[in-house]
């Protein structure tokens, strides 16, 4: 036996087993309920052997049976003593089925600091009799059952009828209790009740106990509560009421549908035997109720509504020897849009619907039009008398827009809640073919009015074009009038005529002086960059509408659209907004240009109001001079003579520049066309740039351009002619206030009075001069 052995409380530990030569004892413990201290001891020869162990007794307290409701929730616990360890695990075992962890039935918790443990039941139902919770202590496992007593109450009845003589009943049933309860009682909203309640006895051999009530007076759906109580533990079940009614609504029909008047019962705890109908008092049918009828609702059919069928009608439902009546009133409408709906382009058209009510009272009423195209439209709402009402849309400027179906819409609010709609009405608009337009140009540009009406329908005939002033006199008959633009601009008038209605389509236009403002030629140097275009609209009235403008690179017959994607890498369009009658836009030229790829480029704006467009052309020139220079590349001898001329690239512009020369440091050499040296010297070598100034007149405006070119004079020393009689004479031509040269020259060079030629190297400066022979000396 080992030391620490764990006896259960009450259990005996019995046999220590024989094996080979060995030998056992064995203690029984009876109804072991404490620690002990134990020692055996064996002895051969007066020599006695002992080993001491101690005994552990673990306890497992479970609670008492636990009493729950069926469908409620309960809980149980169990705990284990121990003085010396901690169980290594707790966990319940439910039909058979181990439980560690929560699930959607139960959830098990565990305390191991005081080994306990709890099940909650979520859900109790029938059968759920028995939980066993499970302690592991080492090797060993102890277990206790803790007992559940399931409780049931059964809901025996529960409704009521309202209006109707009687009374609301609800019942419980207690089933499965091991005792009778200590008290019986009802509640309702909050209060116990006292009368109206019957209990019956309680049946031993079920458990069972019922109990009713009788309550007056629920007249809406709710909750009565009964209660079964022992001690200070108790059990309860909410019984509805449902509240039975008999509904009839009132209703809202239109002239010509097919419609029912319906009866309904909800709720009612007895069938009904007959059913009436009734129209101010007089019977209109009677219907007998079978009793294995299950029908809740009788229909009054309307084949085709008339405004006679308005009225109140009752809905008679009989019980026994008693009657439960519900009135309804019936309000018939009669909704029509007014005809005919025909009217002329760009006059106010009309459209009014009527609703004639017929019943003796006055609904609460709305009232919009719609069209296919919009959902729904303000309008004006007149209640003409009481049973009458009359709504009207009005569409200031009508147009073909408007030659779509309208439904007039009557919404009700009171008696019930529901649209009444008219069949759809198209109005017929005289409308112009082609309509005449508002004219812009310069003051003497022709203004080019056209303008045509459709061909009427059979109510208003052929038309006639005319044209007419603001004073009414008729200037010209016939679908085009043509004039100059005055100074003011002028007003005209088309009128259009139909030989069978005195409906007439009439326009008034205009013809606006406007005028675009902008530089018929933009000058710029060579290798200039960002260079703006502008143009400008202008009208001297309200236009009505807003011009837009495009930009154009003008290439013979072409135009190029400078907007698309293949020009915004070099041009930018900035449009400002139309204020004052004014849009101004700027074309800009992003990158640097040059004379040979933009020279002459025809740039076009054009502004577009309606189908009109008036357009403005401005063409580029590029100022550059150029250099007249044999060989810039090629060195000048010293002491030659150097002439280099600048003079502008395009002389047929007519404009001549004035110049100046500037030496690399910034220093005027000249103001003359030409750069020029008699005799050219070493200290003259450097780059050179010519500077030409254009005065350009744009726009009565004169403007300066500076442009610019660059050249480089580049020098070496000459060599001497003639026989070198003496060269320390000679070699100080080649040395020139601090400039030195290294050259190497042809020389005829006296030697003993014998003349020779040959290649001899000078190397020249302020402080050392000296001849070599280029191959040595002959």
């Amino acid at each position: 036996m080992k030391n620490g052995t764990i006896f259960e409380a009450g259990s005996t530990v019995i046999n220590i087993p024989y094996a080979n030569n060995s030998m056992g004892i064995s203690l029984k413990i009876p109804n072991a309920t404490e620690d002990h201290n134990l020692q055996c001891q064996v002895a051969w020869s007066a020599k006695p052997y002992s080993y001491s162990f101690f005994v552990d007794v673990i306890e497992i307290i479970s609670q008492p049976k636990i009493y729950a409701l069926a469908g409620s929730s309960a809980v149980v616990s169990c705990r284990a003593t121990s003085n010396n360890e901690e169980p290594s695990e707790m966990y319940w075992i439910v039909d058979n089925k181990k439980i560690t962890g929560e699930t959607d039935e139960f959830h098990p918790k565990q305390q191991k600091a005081n080994t306990s443990t709890t099940l909650e039941i979520k859900h109790v139902k029938t059968g759920l009799d028995t939980m066993t919770c499970v302690f592991v202590f080492g090797e060993q496992s102890f277990s206790t059952i803790t007992p559940l007593k399931i409780i049931e109450i059964d809901i025996t009845r529960g409704a009521a009828l309202l209006n109707f003589p009687g009374q609301s009943t609800a019942g419980c049933t207690l089933k499965g209790a091991e005792s009778k309860p200590d008290e019986v009682y009802w509640m309702y909203l909050g209060d116990k009740q006292t009368t109206g309640i019957t209990t019956s006895e309680y049946f031993v051999n079920n458990g069972s106990q019922a109990t009713t009530i009788i309550k007056d007076g629920i007249d809406h759906d709710s909750n009565i509560t009964c209660y079964f109580k022992w001690g200070t533990w108790e059990v309860f079940k909410n019984v509805p009421i449902e509240v039975g009614e008999l509904l009839l609504p009132g209703q809202v029909f239109k002239v010509g549908e097919k419609k029912d008047l319906s009866c309904t019962i909800k709720d009612f705890g007895v069938r009904p035997s007959k059913l009436t109908w009734k129209k101010a008092g007089t019977v209109l049918n009677s219907i007998d109720i079978l009793s294995d009828n299950t029908e809740t609702q009788w229909k009054y059919p309307f084949s085709s509504v008339s405004s006679g069928d308005a009225g109140n009608y009752t809905c008679t439902i009989t019980m026994g020897n008693d009657e439960l009546v519900k009135e309804a009133v019936l309000t018939v409408v009669d909704i029509k849009i007014e005809q005919p709906v025909l009217t002329a382009q760009y006059t106010s058209l009309t459209l009014s619907c009527v609703a004639t009510l017929y019943n003796n009272v006055q609904p609460d009423i709305n009232a919009y039009f719609k069209t296919f195209k919009i959902n729904t439209i303000d309008l004006k709402k007149t209640v003409v008398t009481a049973s009458q009402h009359v709504s009207e849309l009005v569409i200031p400027e009508a147009g073909p827009e408007n030659e779509t179906p309208y439904t007039c819409v009557f919404q009700f609010t009171r008696p019930v809640v529901i649209n009444i709609e008219t069949a759809p009405v198209t109005p017929d608009i005289l409308t112009f073919s082609t309509p005449p337009t508002n004219q812009y140009g310069k003051v003497g540009d022709n203004a080019k009015f056209t303008c045509d009406g459709e061909e009427g329908n059979s109510e208003a005939g052929s038309p006639s074009v005319k044209w007419v002033i603001p004073d009414g006199t008729e200037v010209k008959i016939g679908t085009s009038y043509t004039i100059p633009i005055p100074v003011d601009g002028l007003t005209v008038s088309c009128v259009i005529t139909y030989n069978k209605t005195v409906l007439q389509l009439k326009k008034e236009v205009k013809a606006i002086v406007s005028n675009i403002a902008g530089p018929t030629t933009v000058y710029t140097t060579n290798k200039n960059s960002s260079i703006p275009i502008s143009c400008s609209f202008t009208a001297d009235q309200d236009t009505g509408v807003t011009p837009t403008v495009e930009w154009y690179l003008v290439t013979g017959e072409e135009k190029a659209d400078l907007s698309a994607e293949a020009f915004k890498e070099q041009y930018q369009i900035t449009t400002g907004e139309y204020k004052a009658r004014t849009l101004n836009s700027t074309l800009t030229i992003k990158h640097s240009v040059t004379r040979t790829s933009f020279d002459k480029k025809v740039y076009e704006c054009q502004f577009k109001l309606q189908d009109q467009v008036q357009l403005h052309q401005a063409v580029l020139r590029v100022l550059e001079i150029i250099l007249d220079h044999p060989n810039p590349e090629k060195a000048v001898i010293s002491g030659e003579k150097v002439s280099i001329t600048a003079s502008p690239a395009t002389p047929d512009y007519g404009i001549i520049p004035t110049f100046r020369w500037l030496d690399s440091k910034k220093n005027v050499i000249g103001t003359t066309p030409t750069l020029y040296f008699e005799s050219v010297r070493l200290k003259d070598e450097d780059t050179y740039t010519a500077h030409g100034i254009f005065i350009a007149n744009a726009n009565g405006e004169s403007l300066l351009y500076d442009t610019a070119v660059q050249v480089t004079v580049k020098i070496k020393a000459g060599c001497f002619t003639g026989i070198v009689k003496n060269i320390i004479e000679t070699l100080p031509q080649y040395v020139e206030n601090g400039y030195s040269k290294e050259v190497t020259c042809i020389v005829s060079i006296l030697f003993n009075h014998v003349s020779s030629r040959k290649n001899f190297h000078f190397i020249a400066t302020p402080n050392i001069m000296y001849l070599t022979l280029s191959r040595g000396l002959v």
